[in-house]
């Protein structure tokens, strides 16, 4: 073999040396994205790009009880923070439903997302263009009651008993 030739081959060797460790770069790199998403689920994977942002104004899209709601933003439910509203099928359930429709009329609400519940909804507090919590205001009026399991007496209403 020539020197020519040798070097073209040795020149080709090297060549797929560098493609191979090219193919072995992008799959290191990329495997722990593929790796995560599977492991949470593909939906999960992108969950963020789907939530809302706390500090930011949304529309209420509607009112399914007295402490859940929904955004015209996003396909996602909000559950008030620190609340227990009885459900639709209780007693003062319609009344609670029918009140908060009518604090929240006003328009946008200014949201602080807490966290995620283990009904997929989102937890958050929820205040009027006026900065009155909703949560607040729903206790107030006698239609919910504070959550203390959660709420850490956020409003000052858990007695020793209910903690």
């Amino acid at each position: 073999m020539s020197d020519k030739e040798t070097a073209k081959t040795s020149q080709t060797g090297s060549e797929e040396v560098l493609r191979s460790l090219h193919g072995a770069l992008i799959v290191v790199l990329v495997s722990p994205f593929v790796i995560g998403a599977l492991a949470w689920g593909s939906d999960a994977f992108f969950k963020e790009e789907l939530y809302p942002i706390s500090g930011d104004r949304y529309e209420v899209a509607r009112v399914i009880d007295g402490d859940t709601i929904t955004f015209k933003q996003f396909d996602l439910r909000i559950r008030l923070f620190g609340i227990d509203a009885p459900e639709m099928d209780e007693p003062g359930g319609e009344a609670a439903r029918d009140f908060l429709k009518s604090l929240i009329s006003t328009g946008d609400l200014l949201s602080d997302f807490i966290e995620e519940d283990r009904f997929d909804r989102l937890v958050a507090r929820l205040y009027l263009p006026n900065g009155q919590d909703v949560s607040a205001l729903m206790i107030e009026a006698g239609h919910a009651k504070e959550f203390c399991l959660y709420s850490g007496n956020h409003y000052g209403t858990c007695g020793d008993s209910d903690a």
